[in-house]
């Protein structure tokens, strides 16, 4: 169903059967990482297996002192998804980092392009 065709949702609330139960269990989701750390760079890759069949996660990440270099690659359901950002340190307690990512949703098959800003608040 496209939401820009015209179509309305149709809410209904079916009331359970007297002396009805119903049991729903997902499949087991299966996951394994691995991470390796240096003084200036990281990796990180992880592959799961279960509800949305498989999937896998690789990251890296390059410290330049106050400067944070990442890119990423995912696969999700047979495709693949780029990503990158970096960090800003601008000071002891406080981050900003930015990113973009591909994406995809379930009501809609094209693929996006996503824009990301966080801001990092360190109380120490």
């Amino acid at each position: 169903m496209n939401i820009e065709d015209g179509s309305e949702w149709v809410h209904v609330k079916v009331p359970p059967l007297p002396g009805v139960t119903k049991q729903i269990e997902l499949p087991v989701t299966y996951t394994g990482d691995v991470a390796y750390h240096r003084e200036k760079w990281s990796l990180y890759n992880e592959y799961s297996r279960g509800f949305q069949g498989h999937n896998f996660r690789s990251a890296l990440e390059y410290r330049l002192g106050a400067v944070e270099l990442r890119g990423a690659a995912r696969m999700s359901q047979g495709d693949w998804f780029a990503s990158g950002g970096a960090g800003f340190n601008l000071g002891r307690n406080f981050g900003v980092d930015v990113a973009a990512f591909g994406t995809q949703t379930f009501l809609e098959a094209d693929r996006h392009l996503a824009l990301a800003i966080s801001f990092r608040i360190d109380k120490r």
